[in-house]
């Protein structure tokens, strides 16, 4: 199982790069981005298959160190221009919405001694998750005795993503049950 977790990070990792090109790869700038994948063997010496904490993140399998200079130039935008513009798209900005369903819950660690203590934590969860958030007993797969909760931080889609957003709203129409 761990085996194919580690293969589908590092899939899911090439996917959100050549996502983050396509448009790029579309115009014919850049070469085959398959030809920057690293070997498994080569994932394996720098992330184990079984529980290893250590971060891809400055290793040479980082996609920094494995992908030329300018096709990972294509994947950065503007931080600040991508923070106006979801801000334009969606309406509000995370930080300004968060607490108003639930203020009695701060970042901080929960245990299941606290879901009875803080009744907030049913509406901020799935239902399916707050089943999952049990008191006592072992901790079952899927079942979690604990978590915690961080402070809110505001993450954003490319800024290209963003402008096709902006610039095609109201263009779609959904039908009665909610499909494009």
């Amino acid at each position: 199982m761990k085996r194919f977790q580690v293969l589908f990070a590092a899939f899911f990792a090439v996917c959100l790069a050549v996502a983050g090109a396509a448009p790029a790869l579309w115009a014919g700038d850049l070469p085959d981005p398959e030809t920057y994948l690293p070997t498994i063997r080569d994932i394996y010496q720098y992330k184990h298959r079984t529980d290893d904490p250590r971060s891809w993140n400055n290793s040479p399998i980082d996609m920094k160190n494995i992908l030329p200079k300018e096709l990972y130039e294509k994947l950065l935008y503007d931080v600040d221009a991508m923070k106006k513009q979801w801000e334009e798209v969606v309406g509000f900005k995370a930080p300004d919405v968060v607490g108003k369903i639930a203020p009695e819950i701060k970042p901080g660690k929960y245990t299941y001694k606290d879901r009875d203590k803080y009744p907030g934590l049913k509406e901020l969860m799935i239902p399916y998750f707050y089943d999952c958030f049990k008191p006592g007993g072992r901790p079952w797969v899927g079942n979690f005795p604990e978590f915690e909760i961080v402070p809110t931080r505001q993450l954003y889609y490319a800024l290209p993503v963003a402008e096709a957003t902006k610039r095609n709203q109201g263009k779609v129409k959904l039908d009665g049950q909610g499909y494009v």
